[in-house]
């Protein structure tokens, strides 16, 4: 509907090679024949699952354990069928110490570099998504808020959250399984049966985490250029993160060329290029899109006034930096960035925006 308002870790593979063939990578169990370039990927069901030997030979070889064998399915809110793994379960490593260094110490950024950008009580930080590329989520904790900065590079989803649970902070790693090509990070705090969290479905789906939503809190994407001028005071995430990657190098350069998708997604609406980006706004349930397309003429900043189920937020919109921004919001709308294929399969129902001339500042 449109609307218009006038890694593993060090061991076994190289992390060089598996964040470029993430979720391409071999199970080395079997082949579901998706014809998915040279490796094949595995489902959660029973007709393909490995057998005790399969799975026993995985974990002597490389020391980590299987996700098949690290999480329970069973309650799953998610289809099982439609669950997609890789072999391991923290095979991408999320941060949980993270270190920073000033803005003037972050020689590796260039001006177009994108980052992602977050604010609490007057104090910034910019997490580059070259170093996110490798890593996923950043668990950290800022002016009394534990909040996790996300990031999928399959969807460029980007969203941040607020730990706190009814049971106290958790922390978000990486489980090897994929929903409609989006990451469902695991409670790295539960040591018994830990739960999955669907990052674009906003909620966790399995075990305590079932049917908890986490607060989503306010963030950014843009350039580096963009959050410098803007926040010159910022914190930059550093480099030194413990573990042994390439940051400087793209790690999915091959895959952001085209349009072409690595897994299946299970809603698809073909009114924009899978990997268009969008802003995606929710509030009580409800969505709309914001496609990055709808202002490619637009060649001079311009904010928006919208609202939305009776929510007012303002938007603001960098040609230059071709970024589009939440200036301000009422409470109860809420934000994310992805790719339009993701936004649109996990909310098939979401309005539309599409406009010729939004009001120029």
């Amino acid at each position: 509907m449109k609307y218009s308002s006038e890694l593993p870790s060090d061991d076994s593979i190289s992390a060089d090679r598996y964040i470029r063939r993430y979720h391409i990578v071999a199970t080395l169990v079997c082949v579901v024949g998706m014809g998915l370039a040279v490796f094949s990927m595995m489902r959660v069901d029973s007709t393909i699952s490995p057998t005790d030997s399969e799975t026993n030979s995985l974990s002597s070889a490389s020391g980590r354990i299987p996700a098949v064998e690290a999480f329970e399915l069973s309650d799953s809110l998610l289809p099982r069928e439609r669950i997609i793994i890789n072999p391991f379960k923290d095979s991408i490593p999320t941060l949980t110490e993270p270190k920073y260094v000033s803005a003037d110490a972050a020689r590796f950024l260039e001006d177009q570099d994108e980052i992602i950008g977050y604010v609490e009580n007057g104090k910034s930080r910019a997490y580059p998504l070259k170093i996110m590329a490798w890593h996923e989520a950043v668990n950290d904790q800022m002016a009394g808020i534990p909040y996790a900065i996300t990031y999928c590079p399959l969807c460029k989803s980007v969203m941040a959250f607020d730990r706190s649970t009814d049971f106290g902070r958790i922390q978000l790693g990486v489980s090897g399984f994929l929903y409609s090509s989006n990451v469902l990070f695991y409670d790295k705090t539960d040591n018994s049966s830990p739960g999955l969290f669907s990052q674009l479905g906003e909620q966790g789906i399995t075990q305590r985490l079932k049917n908890v939503s986490l607060k989503t809190l306010p963030v950014e994407l843009t350039t580096w250029k963009d959050w410098q001028a803007r926040f010159p005071q910022t914190e930059v995430l550093s480099l030194e993160t413990g573990f042994e990657r390439d940051y400087l190098s793209p790690a999915y350069q091959d895959y952001f060329s085209n349009d072409k998708l690595m897994f299946p997604v299970y809603e698809s609406d073909p009114q924009y290029p899978n990997k268009s980006m969008v802003l995606g706004i929710s509030v009580n349930g409800k969505t709309r899109a914001y496609p990055y397309q709808e202002f490619a003429n637009v060649w001079k900043p311009a904010t928006l006034k919208e609202t939305f189920q009776g929510k007012k937020f303002t938007l603001h919109w960098n040609p230059e930096a071709q970024s589009l921004r939440v200036e301000s919001a009422e409470e109860g709308v809420n934000w994310a960035y992805s790719f339009w294929f993701a936004w649109y399969a996990f909310h098939p129902e979401t309005e539309v925006y599409s406009t010729d001339s939004p009001t120029a500042d």
